[in-house]
């Protein structure tokens, strides 16, 4: 039971946005020095690259410089990656450079000449090896020189949509859209044979720019001309990448308080998350030269309709951002049990606010803190406000949510309780972030007089295809705090009331010298087995992660146990309690401590759990049949005379799962309960074969046999007979 610590995580998180962090380092704005203009952004893995012009003379514009970032605050600056030696036809200026990664390749689009009809020049498109260059002219000679629709070949977007790259082009008041071929060294035709499809919208001066969000094409552009203080950026939204884009208004332009000539943009998202970043270039004020413009960053954000609110211009740019995803592909997902299947989650708020401000121990940010817990091998946050969940949905984390208005569970009627519950979902804009959310944080070890109202709460929660998160007492729990007569009416009322989908308790029954007290242990976990049974529902056992008061240190056998015990009885969830060790009397040992560092735990914790991984594809699609035990029989339980598929065992302190898989094969799940000691295990099944034991380690189904029937203390073995 854990009062004090629900204290503690609960002040955690509601002082996550609290007057005692530190400010947030910010990009300012221009976000690097020097006269820069027309900035392309954009992501490679880990990386933020911008893209600029160098904003000169037209004559000097005959280079380009970039810039790569990890946090948007700090830039690097990348010079002449490609001047007008390595393009021999490019006599003039050169400017707007579009960029994409294909194939291991990083292709720069550019203009230069600024093309007249009958002149040499237009859209060109450089390649190399890295982001930061050097770039080689890959065609030597314009990929785009006529001027087609009216439109001059410069301002060039590529898009990818799908498998398909599209260009987006065009001054002089007109936009082209074309397909490019798979090494983007030519065009190809449209289905219907055509090169070229204008997309021209109303008041369209030049600089295009498109992306995705929710199913809609957000299609940008510049208006008003590029040397004067009314440039600026409007936008259209459509069904398709080809239009018609119908002109919706003006999101950035000029602040007499700030900036003029604000426009042609990129935008960048990091991915898996709802945050949208405008980079476009700005006239400082009362400066009055065409070309002295800056490159700048603020944020853009959406209203309930999917709307772009206008941008409002500063001086500090944004917060320090790194990249969510970084480095993760779908290869780091595999071998991973979804929560669907068997969850794995930090019992317990997530002190955020340590992240806020900056790095906190081994969490560089919110993101740092989420990428931690994937290492560590859940596939669940902890208890998290909403505006964190963008940062777990690229490790693809479901999500506990947390909000006070609903874990204070007030007395409200139920459409009281649905609209709270729609207004917490509501701030996740992205339908893809909001498909993250797994469960919402209700109550802690309830007393069952709160059942009724807590039943309220929870159909208002599923109403919205998410779990209601409540966890209930262990069954040492007196009646007066249970509230009723006994666990098994406990448990009886909980369901009848909130008609649970699960059942998630919490038992810690390890002592200081290793002492395991097996019948408080297993006496639980045979009731809630019971009920999980009676109900057709899986249950999740919160298990002891870290130290305090009298209980034992976490070791390698501690955490075995209790998890393997906890599959041998077919439940299908870990909650470890705690992932964070909280600044409060004698807790410690926790995965992370108080200074935000890992401790030795992380280490086991992830063993454990990568275990549970492993073991998963199989695990999973067992039924389970019976539970038993060997020598000590816990109260509750029974011994080895109900076993059903075992023959015969050595001699040791085991318990026992009994399972079948889909096709009626028996398995057998086999832990070793002493925490202090090893132990040979000599098993038999009644059905003959040869017995296979399923690594815990990744590698399939392995011969049993060797030294392959040691046990380490705690440790168990998932077993069948082929």
């Amino acid at each position: 039971m854990k009062k004090a610590m629900c204290m503690f995580l609960f002040v955690a998180l509601a002082v996550a946005s609290g007057a005692a962090k530190q400010p947030p380092l910010m990009s300012g704005n221009p976000i690097f020095e020097g006269w820069y203009a027309d900035p392309e952004g954009i992501i490679y893995d880990d990386t933020y690259w911008i893209y600029p012009t160098w904003s000169d003379d037209y004559e000097k514009q005959t280079f380009f410089d970039c810039f790569s970032s990890k946090d948007l605050v700090t830039w690097t600056k990348h010079p002449s990656i490609l001047d007008t030696s390595a393009v021999k036809w490019a006599k003039k200026a050169m400017w707007a450079p579009s960029v994409i990664r294909k194939g291991g390749k990083y292709y720069l689009f550019f203009g230069a000449n600024d093309v007249h009809e009958g002149e040499t020049g237009g859209i060109g498109v450089a390649v190399s090896d890295r982001p930061e260059g050097p770039y080689r002219d890959l065609i030597g000679k314009p990929l785009i020189n006529d001027i087609v629709n009216g439109a001059q070949p410069i301002d060039q977007f590529v898009y990818k949509d799908g498998d398909t790259y599209y260009m987006y082009y065009g001054g002089w008041g007109h936009c082209n859209v074309v397909k490019l071929n798979d090494d983007f060294t030519a065009l190809v035709p449209f289905d219907d044979g055509q090169l070229y499809k204008e997309v021209t919208p109303d008041n369209y001066t030049e600089g295009p720019f498109m992306f995705k969000r929710n199913n809609k094409y957000y299609f940008m552009w510049s208006e008003g001309g590029w040397g004067g203080p009314d440039y600026s950026v409007a936008y259209a939204i459509a069904d398709s990448p080809f239009g018609p884009f119908r002109r919706i208004g003006k999101i950035l332009q000029q602040d007499s308080a700030v900036a003029t000539g604000a426009g042609h943009h990129s935008v960048i998202q990091p991915p898996g998350t709802d945050s949208y970043y405008i980079v476009y270039h700005r006239h400082p004020l009362n400066d009055k030269m065409s070309n002295h413009r800056v490159t700048c960053i603020d944020r853009m954000t959406f209203d309930d309709k999917g709307l772009i609110n206008p941008v409002k211009m500063t001086f500090d740019g944004v917060e320090k951002q790194l990249i969510p995803s970084a480095g993760l592909s779908d290869a780091a997902f595999e071998g991973r049990v979804s929560a669907e299947d068997f969850m794995i989650f930090p019992w317990g708020g997530m002190p955020l606010q340590y992240t806020d401000g900056g790095a906190w121990g081994d969490m560089p940010d919110a993101g740092g803190m989420m990428k931690d817990l994937f290492d560590c091998g859940y596939n669940a946050t902890g208890f998290i406000p909403v505006n964190y969940v963008e940062y777990a949905a690229p490790y693809r984390l479901a999500t506990i949510l947390w909000d006070d208005r609903i874990a204070s569970y007030p007395d409200v009627s139920p459409e009281e309780a649905g609209k709270t519950v729609q207004s917490v979902l509501d701030q996740i804009k992205s339908p893809e972030i909001r498909n993250s959310v797994y469960s919402i944080y209700i109550k802690d070890e309830p007393n069952a007089s709160l059942f009724p109202r807590l039943g309220l709460w929870a159909e208002a929660i599923r109403k919205h295809g998410v779990l209601p998160y409540i966890n209930l007492f262990p069954d040492n729990a007196s009646d007066k705090q249970l509230g009723s007569n006994g666990y098994e009416d406990h448990i009886d009322a909980f369901m009848k009331a909130c008609k649970a989908q699960y059942i998630s308790y919490d038992n810690y029954s390890l002592y200081e010298e290793n002492e395991f007290r097996e019948d408080r242990f297993y006496g639980n976990l045979e009731t809630v087995r019971k009920k999980s049974l009676q109900y057709g529902i899986p249950f999740w056992n919160v298990i002891l992660g870290n130290t305090h008061f009298h209980y034992a240190d976490p070791t390698q056998a501690t955490l075995n146990v209790q998890v393997y015990s906890t599959l041998a009885y077919g439940g299908k969830g870990i909650g470890y309690f705690t992932h964070y060790a909280p600044e409060l009397g004698n807790y410690r040992l926790a995965s992370i401590d108080q200074f935000g560092h890992r401790t030795k735990t992380w280490e086991l914790v992830r063993n454990i759990n990568l275990q549970i991984h492993a073991l998963a594809p199989i695990y999973c699609q067992l039924k389970s049949v019976n539970v038993f035990h060997t020598g000590h029989v816990p109260r509750n339980a029974h011994g080895q005379e109900s076993a059903v598929y075992l023959e015969s065992i050595g001699e040791g302190q085991f318990l026992v799962g009994e399972f079948t898989d889909p096709a009626g094969k028996p398995y057998l799940l086999v832990v070793n309960k002493d925490v202090k000691r090893s132990v040979q295990l000599k098993v038999s099944f009644r059905k003959k074969g040869h017995i296979v034991l399923v690594s815990p380690y990744g590698r399939g189904k392995v011969k049993f046999e060797g030294e392959q029937d040691w046990l380490a203390p705690g440790a168990g073995a998932l077993l069948t007979v082929e």
